[in-house]
């Protein structure tokens, strides 16, 4: 009995205030938006030499890296900066890069002053490093 009720229920369609309302899908940037997003082909390029040294090959990453550099001033100013120290570094030139690690300002695994987070091997370019004094005999 219960069987052949749940077998008309299933046949038939709920009516209209009950259907649930299809939901609407996720704006995605298209090619063309990612585009117009404002980097200069000379950025363009130094962002997209840096995602290639890092061994970045997701399409999809890429493109959305790209976008979000675009679309905002000081994001594209730090990753500009990170695309030319790793171009450095890479030449073997760490003129100006220190380690986190080295620093006096370093405190439980983090930066004091920025909050950075301690990546080991890690340069970076800080105004505020602050060498740690060695005790006498260590290295």
């Amino acid at each position: 009995m219960l069987e052949g009720l749940f077998n008309q229920l299933a046949a038939k369609s709920p009516p209209p205030a009950m259907a649930v309302p299809p939901v609407p899908s996720e704006k995605s940037e298209t090619k063309a938006e990612i585009e117009k997003a404002a980097l200069s082909a000379l950025d363009r390029k130094k962002l997209l030499a840096y995602l290639d040294a890092i061994d970045e090959t997701d399409q999809d990453i890429i493109d959305e890296y790209l976008m979000e550099c675009g679309k905002d001033a000081a994001v594209l100013a730090r990753e500009l900066q990170h695309a030319d120290d790793c171009s450095q570094i890479n030449s073997g030139d760490d003129t100006g890069l220190v380690q986190c690690c080295d620093c006096r300002q370093l405190s439980g695994g983090a930066c004091q002053l920025h909050g950075w987070r301690v990546v080991v091997n890690k340069r970076r370019r800080c105004d505020n490093f602050e060498a740690l004094q060695k005790a006498p005999g260590r290295r």
